[in-house]
């Protein structure tokens, strides 16, 4: 049986905008088009389950124009105006369907757009680090996990992930021990009694021993 596309694929991130219009369309045609329509319609002589039915979607397509409207106005998704931060699920649906069908390329640069549009905060920056480090663009990576690194209040856990994650690459693909070491020190400095920095002390240790060995040689 083949893949049955979803609205997310079809409208891409818009369709949260789309789930979201339908929603607070739906909800305010309920509330006050069908009560407003039925009420005038008996003043009137006229049929009030048709007044309901007639005044429920005129209030229906209005509101959904509106909060579709003021979404483009605002110069970004409806989810992101209303909520900055957004959920996981509303946010990143649509990304998670095309990594779903093995589609990375494509998935990380919708994540990209995401991060150029400053929605999605730390979780983002590493997510899509990561992708981009197990599909071999640690360059890239390294500028992520250090974007995220730099976040304002950013929680010790994502700050010691990235910079753990920054050594990895610095020691691995990247090939820059120096640079390894100033993530290491980084580690030690900002938090001094996780484990986190008892395993960098330790690292550190041995690194500027290999170093010392290395340049004897």
């Amino acid at each position: 049986m083949g893949y049955r596309r979803t609205l997310f694929d079809r409208f891409g991130p818009e369709a949260a905008d789309y789930l979201n219009a339908f929603r607070g369309a739906f909800v305010a045609a309920g509330l006050f088009g069908a009560y407003g329509g039925a009420r005038y319609a008996s003043e009137h002589d006229v049929n009030p389950f048709l007044g309901g039915l007639l005044g429920f979607a005129g209030v229906f397509v209005v509101t959904f124009v509106a909060i579709i409207g003021v979404s483009r106005l605002a110069g970004g998704s409806f989810s992101a105006f209303i909520q900055p931060q957004g959920t996981y699920e509303e946010t990143f649906s649509y990304e998670d369907s095309l990594l779903a069908r093995g589609h990375h390329a494509a998935a990380i640069a919708a994540f990209e757009k995401h991060i150029t549009q400053g929605t999605g905060g730390v979780p983002l920056l590493i997510r899509t680090a990561d992708l981009h480090a197990k599909h071999q663009n640690p360059k890239r990576a390294a500028e992520l996990y250090r974007m995220a690194q730099e976040t304002p209040k950013i929680a010790a856990e994502s700050h010691m992930y990235a910079t753990n994650r920054l050594i990895d690459l610095y020691m691995g693909p990247l090939s820059n021990a120096d640079a390894a070491v100033s993530e290491l020190r980084r580690l030690i400095a900002m938090h001094p009694s996780s484990d986190a920095a008892k395993h960098a002390r330790a690292a550190l240790v041995s690194l500027k021993r290999q170093l010392r060995s290395e340049s004897a040689e």
